[in-house]
């Protein structure tokens, strides 16, 4: 009968999940392309990589929110389950389990709460920007080949990467840290119900099974109440993509109610290319050998289509990949 349980337990916890996670990946993307809300984000600093926001902080943030509510119900059942008995065994040790959880929670929330979050918020942060490199140059790959930049987007990546890879070990030292913390908090509860106990079975007041008893109590009770200190590395995780979430759902949402009439661009094809204040820097002349296999001889930089009233020189390509500053007049591109 159990193997069908825990069976049916993963199933509707996953169901739950993937159902919730639709939804949500709905909602995303609609307030994301309304407005134009995906183009005015990109001005915004504080919202990076939304693609990894849809693609993976709410998977993440719909199945660690089943997976900590389950486990928290299941800490508040056990602490209901074992509080009468060591209650009615020992008061004191009831106090202690109280008091040591307190101590243990703030000490965990005050000392690695805000760093650890912080530091796995940059860490999501970074990972995505790292992939998003990778996917921007498998999606311009031909232009890399093209202009041979390869060595600069190799440098690129090994900056990237070294972001990463700087902040993982930050992060490693600060989980180090808190496992020391977690190991010694949960050491403690070991040697101190016996501690507690000790001069009552030596008295004869306590049976040694009820003290035996009230060790299994207190283990139980103890191991519920440290529910946030035993789990807070993945808390610290997934408060961070809930911040993520948080901060990107809130943005969408401002900029609805901020909106103002969306702008509307025409496109409108001409017979000439006008550049305005553009310098272009291209590896190994590139620029003017295209230019001259397209049979291009004048450049002029301007959003005007009459060069002679608004330029008096315009640069010509003179022949050997140089550039040559001519009069318009006297080549008569006044018309």
């Amino acid at each position: 009968m159990a193997a069908p349980v825990y069976a049916l337990y993963y199933f509707v916890r996953d169901k739950l999940g993937i159902y919730w996670r639709k939804w949500l990946t709905e909602w995303f993307p609609n307030k994301y392309f309304s407005d134009r809300a995906f183009y005015e984000l990109t001005s915004n600093a504080n919202i990076d990589n939304p693609d990894q926001r849809i693609s993976e902080d709410i998977s993440t943030f719909t199945q660690k929110s089943l997976y900590f509510l389950l486990v928290v119900l299941g800490a508040l059942i056990q602490l209901v389950a074992f509080c009468g008995v060591l209650w009615s065994i020992s008061r004191p040790l009831v106090y202690f389990l109280v008091v040591y959880s307190l101590a243990g929670t703030l000490v965990t929330s005050l000392v690695f709460g805000r760093v650890l979050i912080g530091l796995n918020f940059l860490q999501l942060k970074r990972e995505a920007d790292f992939r998003f490199g990778l996917v921007r140059i498998r999606e311009n790959a031909e232009s890399i080949a093209m202009y041979r930049g390869e060595d600069h987007e190799s440098s690129q990546v090994k900056h990237w990467f070294g972001q990463v890879y700087d902040n993982a070990n930050r992060l490693i030292l600060w989980q180090f840290a808190l496992n020391i913390f977690q190991y010694a908090y949960s050491f403690v509860t070991i040697v101190i119900p016996s501690a507690i106990v000790a001069s009552r079975v030596i008295s004869g007041e306590l049976e040694v099974g009820r003290a035996v008893q009230a060790a299994g109590a207190f283990a139980a009770i103890s191991s519920a109440l440290a529910v946030i200190v035993d789990n807070f590395e993945s808390l610290s995780r997934f408060a961070a993509g809930v911040d993520r979430l948080d901060t990107f759902a809130k943005s969408l949402t401002v900029q609805k109610v901020g909106s103002q009439p969306a702008a509307v661009i025409r496109a409108v094809e001409g017979d000439r290319l006008a550049l305005e204040a553009v310098t272009l820097l291209t590896p190994n002349n590139q620029l003017y050998r295209q230019l001259q296999s397209t049979s291009t001889t004048i450049v002029s930089v301007s959003h005007h289509t009459r060069i002679v009233k608004y330029h008096e020189q315009v640069l010509e390509l003179a022949g050997d990949g140089k550039w040559e500053l001519k009069s318009a007049i006297d080549d008569g591109l006044g018309r």
